[in-house]
């Protein structure tokens, strides 16, 4: 069972109330199916040749109904929802590591993937839930007029991914434990996407009540939808189109591993990133967009790492990353959510997020298989991008995606891991752990959002003020079996804000 709502502003200062409450059940068949091969050898005493390949594939059949109302139109309703979808993906890698003396060591790999999504059929019903009389009973009747009352989607997605990467390692250094070490490496990758979306609306403005109460089944099947029958409307809809995008990447890094005592060790490095992206996208009943984007980033990265007395360990880092935007998000091509009916569309005019990361780590090893830890970190967003609802008029409603001018997320993780051997002998083999994490965000969204914004300061979309992974977990002596019990719990995120 499942419940989907809105949130609108309450008559009262800072409440919310839901508006297009609906609420229903989904039901779902899942097959996957699989095979991975994972093969090494040793060619003479100091080289290692490596391979893994690995192919799943998965399929899943969904069908909802649900019942609410859209309090804009005055409209009670009954939608139904069916959606097949089929996945697959494959990947190789070749890789190999050569021990050139004592102190250099040569890795590179080369790997491919491809991945594919096919959605052969979505189908959406729309029935009105009407009454001939106020307290006559109710009658489920298609919603025959307009474009959304019968829908069908079909879709596809094609994309090929090609890697190459090699690396260098120089150790040196006259004691084994102030052992330093010198490291680079380049990496190039490529990838191609293909990806179309068709959608139609099916239309009957002069269908009788006879026949928009028949089960969707029969009304378009037989007579109504044969040859000669004039019946229905079908047209495309703006909930679809195409895009290709065309990504290639060229990066490298030099970082080293200093010793300066024999528990202070400080690493450091950079990395370069240069990304040439195009993406043409072709909405159904628009224009075609042609989107390029290059990136260039330097992401410098700090890290001490000091052993302290009685197993401790204190680690420091600072550290700028980069997050992209999806193809999907860079295309100006609406689809339709499947779970709650709203629109999305990308945004060719997204940039890239930069991020600088903070963190402190301590940790502590009391004995073999145990860990107390606590860490605080911190991230500051620049360019984030959000999904959120576009401004709109009543009852149409659109998830897109911005860049919000900047945003904070800071907050502390504590981890346990326990061995109950030590409170009793006979719970051997047992051990309890916990993991915790505390967060807060804030993002500013900024004066010139296209977003419908109730507050340009928010907490970030899918951002969770709490994750809390514990469990119980059981090996027996030899080692030879094992079972786990997990328990998992996250707060509760925002979906999309507008």
């Amino acid at each position: 069972d499942q419940v989907r709502a809105l949130a609108d502003r309450g008559a009262v200062k800072w409440s919310t109330v839901e508006i297009d409450r609906f609420a229903g059940s989904t039901t779902s068949q899942s097959v996957l199916w699989g095979g991975l091969a994972n093969l090494s050898t040793m060619i003479g005493n100091a080289s290692r040749l490596m391979f893994n390949g690995m192919y799943s594939r998965t399929a899943d059949n969904n069908a909802r109904i649900e019942r609410g109302s859209f309090e804009n139109d005055g409209i009670d309703a009954r939608i139904l929802r069916m959606q097949y979808v089929q996945r697959a993906m494959h990947s190789e890698q070749l890789s190999a590591e050569h021990q050139l003396g004592e102190r250099h060591v040569v890795d590179w790999a080369v790997a491919a993937s491809d991945v594919s999504r096919d959605e052969p059929d979505r189908t959406e019903f729309v029935q009105a839930i009407e009454r001939d009389t106020p307290a006559g009973p109710e009658r489920f009747r298609w919603m025959n007029t307009g474009s959304a009352g019968a829908v069908r989607t079909f879709s596809e997605l094609r994309e090929a991914n090609r890697e190459g990467r090699a690396n260098y390692q120089l150790t040196f250094g006259a004691r084994a434990a102030r052992q330093h070490r010198v490291k680079a490496g380049v990496l190039m990758r490529s990838t191609s996407r293909d990806a179309s979306t068709t959608a139609y609306g099916i239309s009957g403005p002069a269908a009788p009540n006879s026949l928009r109460e028949l089960p969707p089944e029969q009304i378009f099947a037989g007579p109504f939808s044969g040859p000669g029958a004039r019946v229905f409307d079908i047209a495309p809809l703006s909930q679809g189109g195409s895009y290709d995008a065309e990504d290639r990447l060229v990066a490298g890094f030099l970082m080293t591993d200093w010793a300066l005592t024999d528990k202070l060790h400080v690493i450091g490095g950079a990395r370069y990133e240069s990304d040439a992206l195009e993406v043409n996208a072709r909405s159904t009943l628009g224009n075609p967009v042609a989107t390029t984007k290059r990136w260039n980033d330097l992401l410098p990265s700090l890290a001490v790492n000091a052993t302290l007395p009685h197993d401790q360990q204190l680690r420091l880092s600072v550290s700028r990353t980069v997050a992209r935007p999806e193809y999907r998000e860079l295309s100006p091509i609406k689809s339709r959510d499947v779970l709650n009916g709203d629109d999305t569309e990308g945004n060719s005019s997204l940039e890239r997020t930069r991020i600088i990361n903070v963190d402190a780590r301590w940790e502590w090893y009391p004995n073999a298989g145990e860990v107390l830890s606590a860490a605080v970190f911190a991230k500051r967003f620049d360019l984030p991008i959000e999904r959120v609802y576009r401004a709109a008029g009543s009852g149409s409603r659109t998830v897109f995606f911005t860049n919000a001018e900047r945003a904070d997320n800071y907050g502390v993780e504590l981890e346990a891991r326990k061995s109950l051997e030590t409170v009793a002998t006979a719970l051997r083999g047992l051990a309890v752990f916990a993991n915790l994490t505390l967060m807060q965000s804030e993002i500013f969204l900024g004066t010139s959002t296209q977003a419908s914004a109730t507050n340009l300061k928010r907490r970030m979309v899918g951002q969770a003020p709490f994750v809390l992974n514990s469990g119980l977990t059981w090996v027996n002596k030899p080692g030879s079996a094992s079972a786990t019990l997990l328990f998992n719990r996250v707060g509760d995120r925002i979906d999309a804000a507008g």
